[in-house]
């Protein structure tokens, strides 16, 4: 009778606890509710289906998602259980048992993947993914692909055909890798409107130094990749290191050049890298006299084929590559041309100097004549547009159908004015009796080159800075007014590298001083 009164108690006391009726309750109230149904949809009827307010689709389903994996260790690694110590591309465990590593897992995870679905509307095709990036060079590439994407046209600045072959080759060559590695660090700091940092505080700018190095005392001294190397390197300090003691790299670019050889055939990265060493290479010729192999008929038509891109009619091509030519001759024919005027003196009679000056100014004329027949000929096609421009100091202003064209033929103008001030010089100085034409010619040249000035405005200050001075030519022989212009113009493409003075007249020194260099008439 114990024992059955006290079962009887216990078994009350059990179906009156609180916990238990508040349970019950809650599956009554769960099984009454209707489940809802979960249905894949079509790529189609996705992208049709509206949501209510701000919900995104995405957003939606994600709330569906538990939170995934925060380990990026290998799948091999998660299978044997075993601790991955991400060493890419081959972790240790995947090393020592001999196995291929799939490399790092991705952070989310698609749950129900291997679940196939019964109908159509539940199988959404999707491209393979790319590999995650799991070396130095993988990440450097994905860098540089990245903002290639978004960059704007920097014409013959930055030359971005050759760039674009880079990201194959980083693995490789750890020298070109640290270089493209500085030069997107630098590049993306402009981007993003940082200041300009002298080189000598990057680490990577000394990375970069010590695996060219490296690279030049290796099997691989001699090869495209480190020409490679050596131009971005230069192109990077010329363009975005403001110190005014930067390291340029002209003369090892001319000894890897002749080192390598002649470009293949059909071989395009190695094509469009000549163009931009030819770019490079030009003023440094004009400036020290260096004979190079660019004009070699091999080279040229590698060179030419890789600049008249920039020309989208082809009707007009022939006539481009011909004034290239002429320029190119004038720059190959400078030193001869300095040594012949230095040796006109007192003891060289006055019919030599003359004839050597009628030599001299026939040369310059003809290279003026294939000039201006070039433009003319790119304004009848539509390559170039002038226009009426009430706010230019040449009245007019030229409009291009591309940033290169506009470039390269402003390094034609500014070279025919370098040629023709040296004319002028040197007739003032043995007293030839047209100086006076020669200086309304000089004046004539100036207007040209003054209707590219709307044009320099258009671009991003470095670009503008790196774009051939031709407009320093122009400033001694401006009008007050005209200067004022100039200097202005000097003071906006300055505000990024700041290698002028801000002072406007310590600026026009400056300036002064570099056309002086230039033209031969300063040691």
């Amino acid at each position: 009778m114990i024992w059955s009164a006290w079962s009887m108690m216990t078994q009350s006391f059990t179906l009156t606890q609180p916990h238990e009726r508040s349970r019950a309750r809650l599956s009554r109230s769960v099984a009454d509710r209707e489940t809802p149904e979960v249905t894949f949809l079509h790529r189609e009827t996705w992208k049709s289906t509206s949501f209510p307010g701000n919900v995104s689709p995405r957003a939606d389903c994600l709330k569906l998602i538990m939170p995934g994996p925060r380990s990026r260790g290998c799948a091999i690694c998660k299978i044997r259980k075993i601790k991955c110590d991400q060493q890419w591309p081959t972790c240790s465990p995947c090393r020592r048992k001999g196995a291929t590593c799939p490399g790092p897992a991705p952070l989310v995870r698609h749950n129900g993947a291997d679940r196939k679905p019964n109908s159509t509307d539940g199988k959404i095709r999707l491209n393979t993914p790319q590999p995650a990036p799991s070396t130095l060079a993988d990440h450097v590439a994905a860098q540089l692909v990245r903002h290639l994407k978004t960059a704007p046209d920097r014409g013959i600045v930055i030359m971005t055909r050759y760039l674009k072959d880079l990201p194959k080759r980083l693995s490789q060559h750890p020298s070109l890798r640290d270089t493209v590695s500085l030069f997107y660090r630098v590049w993306t700091d402009h981007c993003r409107q940082k200041p300009a940092v002298d080189f000598i505080n990057l680490p990577e700018y000394g990375k970069a130094i010590r695996s060219l190095r490296l690279a030049l005392s290796s099997d691989q001294a001699f090869t495209t990749e480190t020409l490679a190397s050596a131009t971005i390197l230069h192109r990077a300090e010329e363009v975005f290191n403001p110190s005014r003691h930067k390291v340029l790299h002209q003369q090892g670019i001319a000894s890897l050049l002749n080192a390598v050889g002649k470009p293949r055939p059909n071989d395009k990265f190695q094509a469009t890298l000549m163009a931009e060493i030819y770019i490079i290479m030009v003023p440094h010729a004009v400036a020290t006299g260096w004979t190079n192999n660019l004009n070699e008929p091999d080279w040229r038509r590698s060179i030419e084929k890789s600049l008249s891109y920039c020309i989208r009619n082809e009707e007009a091509r022939p006539q481009f590559k011909s004034t290239m030519h002429k320029c190119e001759d004038m720059v190959n024919g400078l030193p001869t041309l300095v040594q012949m005027i230095r040796t006109s003196g007192p003891g060289v009679s006055q019919e030599r100097k003359t004839e050597l000056k009628k030599e001299f100014q026939q040369t310059i004329m003809d290279m003026q004549e294939r000039i201006i027949a070039l433009v003319k000929k790119l304004i009848q096609i539509g390559e170039i547009t002038e226009e009426e421009d009430p706010k230019s100091i040449a009245g007019t202003s030229y409009s291009f159908s591309s940033v290169t064209l506009a470039q390269i033929l402003l390094s034609m103008q500014s070279l025919h004015l370098g040629f023709s001030r040296m004319l002028y010089d040197w007739s003032v100085a043995e007293q030839f009796p047209d100086t006076g034409a020669q200086y309304q010619n000089l004046k004539q040249l100036c207007v040209h080159i003054w209707k590219h000035i709307r044009f320099l405005r258009s671009l991003e200050p470095f670009v503008a800075a790196a774009t051939p001075r031709g407009l320093y030519f122009t400033l001694e022989l401006a009008d007050p007014k005209q200067k004022s212009h100039l200097l202005d113009l000097f003071a906006e493409i300055n505000c990024f590298l700041r290698r002028l003075s801000s002072d406007r007249e310590e600026m026009e020194r400056q300036i002064l001083t570099q056309v002086r260099l230039l033209t031969g008439r300063k040691p």
